[in-house]
């Protein structure tokens, strides 16, 4: 999994509170935010019970989105987390993220739209947290730390959204046509083709 985008300690807190949903407000300070959907979560305000956070893109973040990830366009992107402090210490952030995306079809290189959905479970550690507290389990990877007490929920979706895309998206109904040659001898070639380019190549 790559590296998740740095939190910033300048960043506004989102509201909470439970144990109603909360839809954490769109960041409209563009200059101050290093990172394009940023909703810093602080665990101050973590309710004992948890906190169920909605967030969702914008227009304007979701266009930075499409162009870190290389993309026509995002057309949604709404996620929806439930935040708890575990008896081991660690902070858990589990939820679940839908996403609208335009994709280029490696095959025929037309734009398709795809719709994306991806669950999030990702633990983060407060500073003096033992070891033990993340070796309970091994099969999960080790916790983020977090940033002066806050999680970025929008920077967890936005990795989220980008480990989810297909690197080679295809068109539904797109097939490739596979070139195939025979050497003569009834066996197929894999240079021929090659050599035919070749020597039209030589008579241009």
């Amino acid at each position: 999994m790559k590296s998740r985008a740095p939190r910033d300690k300048h960043n506004k807190m989102s509201t909470v509170h439970s144990p109603a949903k909360v839809h954490a407000p769109a960041k409209r300070e563009a200059a101050d935010q290093p990172f394009c959907f940023s909703r810093p979560f602080s665990i101050e305000t973590l309710p004992a019970t948890g906190a169920e956070v909605e967030i969702e893109a914008d227009e304007r973040e979701r266009t930075a989105l499409a162009q870190l990830d290389d993309l026509p366009a995002i057309g949604q992107l709404v996620a929806r987390f439930k935040v708890t402090k575990q008896a081991s210490g660690l902070i858990n952030v589990r939820g679940h993220l839908q996403a609208t995306v335009t994709q280029i079809c490696v095959v025929s290189l037309d734009p398709f739209d795809s719709d994306i959905e991806a669950d999030v479970d990702v633990d983060f550690e407060e500073e003096g947290v033992g070891p033990k507290a993340h070796q309970e389990d091994a099969d999960r990877d080790p916790p983020d730390s977090l940033v002066d007490g806050r999680i970025d929920l929008g920077a967890l979706a936005a990795e989220f959204l980008s480990l989810s895309l297909d690197p080679y998206p295809k068109k539904p109904g797109a097939h490739f046509e596979e070139i195939v040659a025979d050497d003569g001898n009834g066996a197929i070639s894999p240079f021929s083709v090659l050599g035919k380019l070749s020597r039209n190549e030589d008579r241009e």
